[in-house]
């Protein structure tokens, strides 16, 4: 009975569970670039090595690096305009409608509601 009168804003760690999960989130990320960015430069360092040796194997993780380092940013901002264009086609949606039928919140077109 207690636990259903206790209030969420008084509680100390009602505040710390977002920043912990955008932590966790943005730490993620992180990894995964991270992982690409090995994985890209064993395969152009491999690419490399069976070409030239350890002279093409250095030149090819080279190259890995720096294309890791410009694609993945943009990689990054790809997956979030994917992710931000759903909410952008719905905010789009609801901007169409009040234009096409009134803002629903209008309490001057609609005196019933007063």
């Amino acid at each position: 009975m207690e636990a259903d009168t206790q209030d969420s804003e008084f509680d100390p760690n009602a505040q710390r569970k977002p920043k912990r999960r955008t932590r966790a989130f943005f730490l993620r990320v992180l990894l995964y670039y991270a992982l690409t960015l090995v994985v890209v430069c064993t395969a152009l360092g491999a690419i490399g090595f069976h070409a030239k040796g350890w002279d093409g194997a250095w030149n090819g993780m080279t190259l890995g690096l720096l294309l890791g380092l410009m694609a993945l940013p943009l990689l990054g901002l790809l997956i979030s305009v994917q992710y931000w264009s759903g909410f952008a086609g719905r905010w789009g949606e609801y901007q169409y409608k009040k234009e096409l039928e009134g803002d629903p919140n209008d309490r001057s077109k609609r005196p019933e509601r007063w």
